[in-house]
């Protein structure tokens, strides 16, 4: 199987506070690969919006 098409990917969290933050991703690549990477650009993103909320 080759490489996978990019596509959108949506990430959504609801904090504690009820607020939503949201991000889409356009991400693609080998399907052994791709799945890691989605996570990774998530987390990443998990990261920042964490970041910005202690800041607040």
């Amino acid at each position: 199987m080759g490489h996978v098409p990019a596509s959108d990917v949506r990430l959504l969290i609801i904090a504690a506070d009820g607020k939503t933050h949201e991000e889409t991703i356009h991400i693609g690549g080998h399907p052994e690969i791709l799945q890691p990477r989605i996570g990774k650009a998530a987390m990443a993103w998990l990261r920042s919006v964490v970041s910005r909320l202690r800041k607040a």
